[in-house]
């Protein structure tokens, strides 16, 4: 059996397998609704890519401080991995993406009010 992880864009659920495979830099748009995201790239460190995994674990569950920890970690092991400083932002924004039923995508949930602009965010 495949050990190969299944990409889908958070926005519309369109498998992004093909995309991903092909991804350079570990950005990826959607050829459905145009939405862009990251992934981790094949080239990244293996202990980056857990740290990464971790983060993104800590995010499901709403525990922030951890994520940030977890995805700063991920970018000192490899500073060029858009994902770890992608989950930095969401973590220091407190952001966690929670499952739409209804119209099967997941919705992007702040967890509190933060006055700073997402889009200036550094790790933007």
């Amino acid at each position: 059996m495949d050990n190969v992880k299944r990409f889908t864009c958070k926005t519309c659920g369109a498998d992004l397998g093909e995309l991903a495979a092909k991804a350079e830099n570990g950005v990826v748009k959607c050829v459905y609704c145009d939405s862009v995201w990251t992934i981790v790239k094949k080239t990244t460190d293996k202990t980056a890519a857990d740290f990464i995994a971790m983060g993104e674990h800590e995010l499901d569950v709403c525990r922030f401080e951890e994520a940030y920890m977890a995805f700063r970690r991920a970018s000192e092991l490899d500073p060029k991995e858009p994902q770890a400083f992608w989950g930095m932002a969401l973590a220091e924004f407190k952001v966690q993406y929670v499952k739409d039923e209804v119209n099967n995508h997941l919705q992007p949930i702040c967890h509190e009010i933060i006055t700073e602009n997402f889009l200036e965010n550094a790790n933007y």
